[in-house]
């Protein structure tokens, strides 16, 4: 067997290996337990100045630092115990952490926008300048995600979680045809229209008037303002344009279970 073959037979069996939820949680614990050897100290206390490693595990978090070289200390740290499922947020939590301990950039490197969507969003709460490292490996860019919250005001920027869950993104659907930049002009053009989602996530149950401000929100964006309900602006486009079931809104009880999938999305 061909070196080739070796390397990509090992590939796979990581693949699917790590498939399992359970096998990389086990996996992160044991590289704690490894780390925390004495013969990683030397790549810990670093050649100018000693490293602080955070790792995450579980709901818990640990600290690895080595104070002279030859050992390794561990230590839990309270304060980033997070029931987090998803890194995506748990990120911003070590970014709070980052900034109180005195540190004054903070860079957070993802190819996700849900990243940079819910640091903006906590920007103004972070003592410190959050940067945004994205891109892949041949063409990298830093985007300096206070410098974006600070542009767009406390309004607009509160409002990003609910615009990018409600036009769609990993977990929820979108509106064929209607992006996220339609929405977010709309959002920004009308302070009626920007609260429906802004209110999006601020409790685990959406209220009735959540449903209708969205609904209505909906109706907007398929350009009938004057209408009450997506099913009449379904009645309307269909009579006047023929449009295919993809192109239409969806229907009432359609959005309502939209709205609350993209509430809980929210919320979280």
């Amino acid at each position: 067997m061909s070196r080739f073959s070796i390397v990509n037979s090992l590939v796979q069996a990581m693949e699917k290996f790590l498939s399992a939820d359970e096998n990389k949680l086990e996996l992160v614990d044991f590289l704690v337990q490894m780390w925390g050897s004495s013969r990683y100290a030397e790549r810990l206390y670093g050649v100018l100045y000693g490293v602080q490693l955070f790792v995450c595990h579980r709901q818990l978090c640990s600290l690895l630092t080595s104070e002279d070289a030859s050992t390794v200390l561990v230590s839990s740290v309270p304060a980033l115990t997070s029931d987090h499922e998803e890194a995506d947020s748990r990120i911003f939590l070590h970014a709070k952490h980052a900034s109180n301990g005195g540190f004054a950039c903070v860079v957070i490197s993802s190819p996700d926008t849900d990243v940079a969507v819910i640091g903006i969003h906590h920007a103004n709460a972070i003592n410190a300048s959050l940067l945004w490292l994205t891109g892949t490996k041949v063409q990298r860019c830093c985007i300096n995600l206070t410098e974006i919250a600070v542009n767009l005001g406390e309004d607009m920027s509160a409002v990003l979680p609910g615009i990018h869950a409600f036009s769609g993104c990993d977990t929820t659907s979108a509106f064929v045809g209607k992006g996220k930049t339609k929405i977010f002009r709309l959002a920004s053009q009308s302070d009626c229209l920007r609260l429906a989602m802004t209110r999006l996530g601020c409790s685990l149950t959406p209220t009735e008037e959540l449903f209708t401000e969205c609904e209505k929100f909906v109706c907007h964006l398929y350009g009938l303002p004057t209408c009450i309900s997506v099913n009449e602006v379904r009645y309307k486009l269909f009579r006047t344009k023929c449009l295919k079931a993809q192109q239409m809104p969806p229907t009432q009880d359609a959005l309502r279970q939209h709205v609350l999938w993209v509430n809980y999305q929210s919320f979280v």
